[in-house]
């Protein structure tokens, strides 16, 4: 082959190399934005909520209703329960792009499957 045949396929892999390298980059820098949403997604819950929420959990495809049933769990008395709705649940809510009422409804269905026995009569419907 004569040398600029030779170049040119040296340069097309050069090229190519450096645009494989520039993906990489890309997906790693695509990684690394990703990364920093969800932490400061752990930052915003713990900071406007109060509630620890570690990375790992976020990216647990059943968080949002992890969470919201760790803001009704943590409610010590039934008078209480309006207030933190108002103030934690349907912000957060809002934020996640979650219906409240469908938010409570879950809760409340999965709070009823954990007191009654999965064989009872009273089977409780999911929307």
């Amino acid at each position: 082959g004569s040398p600029v045949v030779a170049t040119s396929a040296a340069q097309g892999a050069a090229a190519a190399s450096e645009a494989e390298h520039v993906m990489r980059s890309g997906d790693e820098t695509s990684r690394l934005l990703e990364l920093f949403r969800e932490l400061q997604n752990c930052a915003r819950v713990r900071r406007e909520h109060g509630l620890d929420v570690k990375l790992q959990d976020l990216r647990d495809k059943h968080v949002n209703r992890r969470i919201i049933a760790s803001f009704l769990d943590r409610v010590p008395a039934p008078d209480l329960l309006r207030d933190e709705v108002r103030v934690h649940v349907a912000p957060f809510c809002s934020w996640r792009g979650i219906p409240l009422d469908e938010a409570i409804e879950e809760y409340l269905l999965d709070l009823a499957d954990g007191i009654c026995p999965q064989d009872s009569e009273l089977p409780f419907a999911r929307a």
